[in-house]
């Protein structure tokens, strides 16, 4: 059932920047590759507990756990051939923010209403991709598909990087889509006359991407990229509701409405230096975001890449901060207007966070063994707002 918070448990187990490129250069020439890799990574995703003064039931309730498992392979095919096969599996537990409303005793402070602990559910994520070298790039053709209780998105896409002057620039540019069905599972428990939950759906997106990654010497490169994202059809969220507070202090609660299309606009800037003397990389990246929800968003990320001998120690800290939606309330006040926007989900409020994470890479004899730990503090108005911290563990192995 596609309850939990898509957008930021995605962005949240994300890997961590890879250590590619941090020792003991910087250099991102398009090699296929010599060997054969397996690698495999558990992931422990555990939110904050949602204290008392926050929810609705006025009791500490506890959120969101996720446990994830990676698999993912390389196979050099030939010289000029290359493919690469993953597969995620989640299993996901907990409760999970489904309206906010307004306190009795307060009414300018804002209250979540909890599912209870009765989501549970699993994904299965399984993908590949093709790898075409030539003397000067590489064309790769990918697709896969993801499933859920109540979801199933087909995805794919074609990416081609192309190496100029000597090897000292190259340029990529690609293209991706993805095409996703909803059957959302009935409720267990009664509705109000407001909610018009969806029996099916369909969503999809087609994206855009372009960027170049220049060698600016023989210990720093520069990346910058652009993509454009467009998005169509269901993109509501069909568990989340809003309250409405009537002119006599009532309350009825609506099924959220969001508008059925999303322009996306992302540019993205990465700077990577080696510092020769002290065997340390360092990783810079800005993102800027925007789209036609007036949701604008500013990432800025920087991490230090440390090895002594086999070895390799990461820390890193991550800023964000965003402007919310133009349509979002955390509760609205008022009379319900049939066509209007409505939704209370925290993802589209303002809030900023800041996360710090560590990393650490041991080599054996053929493997790499891998651990890391990831912190989140967030900060705004919404009462579903939620810290969380991620473990990871994990190896890879050439052979």
């Amino acid at each position: 059932m596609a309850k939990r918070d898509r957008d930021v448990v995605q962005s949240a187990l994300t890997v961590l920047t890879s250590a590619a490129m941090a020792l003991p250069g910087v250099s991102r020439a398009i090699t296929p590759p010599e060997k054969p890799e397996l690698s495999f990574r558990w992931e422990m995703y555990n939110e904050d507990i949602t204290s008392e003064e926050n929810n609705n039931a006025q009791v500490p309730f506890n959120r969101y756990d996720i446990d994830a498992y990676y698999f993912h392979l390389v196979l050099p095919y030939s010289e000029k051939l290359s493919f690469t096969a993953s597969m995620d599996y989640e299993t996901m537990s907990g409760a999970t923010p489904w309206y906010v409303t307004r306190n009795n005793d307060d009414p300018e402070k804002a209250e979540v209403v909890l599912t209870g602990a009765s989501v549970d559910d699993e994904r299965l994520d399984v993908s590949g991709s093709g790898t075409y070298y030539i003397d000067e790039g590489a064309l790769t053709v990918s697709g896969g598909t993801s499933r859920e209780e109540d979801y199933v998105s087909l995805y794919g896409g074609v990416s081609a990087a192309l190496e100029f002057y000597d090897k000292h620039v190259v340029g990529d540019i690609g293209v991706s889509f993805s095409s996703d069905k909803l059957s959302p599972t009935p409720s267990s428990i009664p509705l109000p006359i407001g909610d018009r939950r969806v029996i099916d759906a369909s969503k999809s997106s087609a994206s855009l991407y372009a960027g170049f990654t220049q060698v600016l010497n023989r210990i720093s490169t520069y990346q910058m990229g652009m993509s454009y994202t467009v998005r169509t059809g269901f993109l509501s969220d069909p568990y989340k509701e809003v309250a409405i507070i009537g002119d006599t202090n009532s309350l009825q609660r609506f099924t959220e409405a969001r508008p059925d299309d999303r322009k996306q606009f992302a540019w993205t800037h990465r700077y990577r230096l080696y510092l020769e003397e002290s065997g340390t990389a360092f990783h810079g990246d800005y993102r800027y975001y925007s789209d036609n929800w007036s949701i604008s968003s500013h990432t800025m990320d920087g991490a230090l890449y440390r090895r002594r001998n086999d070895i390799l120690l990461v820390g890193g800290l991550r800023y964000y901060t965003q402007d919310g939606a133009d349509f979002y309330e955390p509760f609205y006040v008022g009379q319900y207007v049939e066509g209007n926007f409505y939704s209370s989900d925290y993802r589209l409020s303002d809030f900023s966070s800041l996360s710090w994470r560590v990393h650490a890479e041991k080599e054996f004899n053929g493997w790499t063994g891998i651990v890391s730990y990831e912190l989140y503090d967030v900060d705004g108005d919404s009462p579903a707002l939620i810290d969380f911290d991620i473990l990871s563990v994990g190896f890879s192995m050439t052979y």
